[in-house]
């Protein structure tokens, strides 16, 4: 008896037949519709020649569904038909027709963000608890704006399976490198950034440079400048030439990050920090993160632009206290109790009274990762398919006319599957 047969890997689809051998005795339950995992070696193959591996074998739908109002339902039954590697089905429902799944098109990802808000004010005033509304997305980077309006309207929430944007290893890593552009006081941020990429200084020698710094009574950068000058003899530190190259390298780098700060805009200096600071070759370093990372920087961009946008004086050290906050802002609600934000992936399994996908937009979902290869684009559907049969009484559908990659804005097409649910289990709405 095996459980999620669609997920089933190569290894496991071999140990399977040996233990089965000739006998054929076998009983697995699945569904196509929701294979979702091929990155993590899924086969949705397994499955779907299940009957040719088993000649013979009993097939048994289960198509009525206990969770979902029959309008989700519908819509998830059309969208999912356009894919071919699939066994034929149809969910039903007797928890009665619903509403139709609300569709919102907003100017940008603040404005989204805004709007989910809303929704969440509406349902949790109308009785819905917060912990029975989710809001899914794609790629782990789209939670920024989502956070930052849910933590400015004292919502609660939690990242499910994740990890608070602010608190993500590279966001941390280049505000740490911008901290030291604006103070070169801040200790932790030299001794987060110095070896960013590795430069060979280890914890011992960066010890014998704060114990420099104190006893000669300056900031931490300005000391390791005045020692690359050979303007202040060490104490403790006994510099060797592997250590005072690599210093001289970081030195480099954050004056030229400081010339930037003084001559150009806010967000211009925090794409010059990830593009300049060598963080590149960090990420490089673990390929399978790389793109996820690297999305995430490129939204902290856009978080830059967003705050010039919004600020009367986009100063540097306003952006720094206000990311400040946000990182160890946690607004107050029992632990049960919370809006769930997560990627879709991490949404097998679950059900929620109101859920949102946001950013139903070309090159988002589906992934553009997904564009010349049919293979990914019908598990991208899949993706979709799963989130909107997460929901039981309330879907909605958001998605931007722009968005900012890389500094700057982008027209965003409405993605296909908006297109391949009917106008009839959709609304077009302009407000909650």
């Amino acid at each position: 008896l095996i459980d999620e047969y669609q997920d089933t890997n190569a290894a496991q689809y071999f140990m399977t037949k040996l233990l089965v051998g000739e006998r054929n005795n076998i009983f697995v339950v699945g569904d196509p519709d929701q294979s979702i995992y091929s990155w993590r070696g899924a086969n949705i193959g397994n499955i779907l020649n299940f009957e040719r591996d088993y000649p013979g074998a009993k097939i048994i739908r289960l198509e009525q569904n206990y969770r979902s109002r029959c309008n989700i339902l519908q819509a998830a039954n059309e969208l999912i038909s356009y894919n071919e590697g699939r066994y034929e089905k149809s969910l039903w429902s007797e928890r009665g027709e619903g509403e139709p799944i609300k569709q919102f098109l907003a100017y940008d990802e603040r404005e989204e963000a805004q709007f989910v808000t809303r929704v969440i004010h509406k349902h949790y005033s109308e009785g819905t608890p917060y912990r029975e509304m989710v809001l899914f997305y794609r790629t782990n980077a789209q939670s920024r704006p989502l956070e930052d309006q849910l933590l400015h309207n004292g919502i609660p929430y939690i990242i499910y399976g994740g990890i608070s944007f602010y608190q993500r290893k590279e966001i941390k890593d280049i505000l740490a490198f911008l901290r030291m552009v604006y103070s070169g006081a801040d200790f932790v941020s030299f001794a987060r950034t110095i070896n960013l990429p590795k430069r060979g200084i280890g914890d011992t020698s960066l010890e014998k440079i704060r114990q420099e710094a104190f006893l000669a009574g300056m900031p931490i950068f300005d000391w390791c400048c005045e020692l690359i000058k050979g303007t202040v003899q060490p104490q403790v530190l006994r510099p060797t030439k592997k250590l005072l190259t690599g210093l001289s390298e970081y030195i480099d780098i954050i004056q030229r990050l400081r010339k930037v700060c003084y001559e150009e805009s806010l967000s211009h200096l925090v794409m010059t920090t990830i593009q300049s600071s060598g963080y590149f070759e960090v990420l490089k370093q673990d390929p399978d993160s790389y793109e996820d990372r690297k999305e995430n920087l490129d939204e902290l961009i856009s978080k830059a632009i967003e705050w010039e946008q919004n600020s009367e004086n986009a100063s540097l050290g306003d952006f720094l206290e206000e990311l400040s906050l946000k990182s160890s802002m946690d607004v107050e609600g029992s632990d049960r109790d919370r809006v769930c934000l997560m990627t879709l992936h991490n949404g097998k399994g679950l059900e929620f009274s109101v859920t949102c996908i946001v950013g139903m937009e070309e090159d988002l979902l589906p992934h553009a990762n997904s564009r010349n290869d049919s293979r990914a684009l019908e598990e991208e559907r899949r993706l979709c398919y799963v989130g909107m049969t997460r929901a039981k009484d309330q879907l909605y559908f958001t998605h931007a006319e722009t968005r900012y990659i890389w500094g700057s804005p982008r027209f965003q097409r409405p993605s296909r599957f908006i297109r391949e649910v009917p106008a009839q289990y959709r609304q077009k709405i302009r407000d909650v």
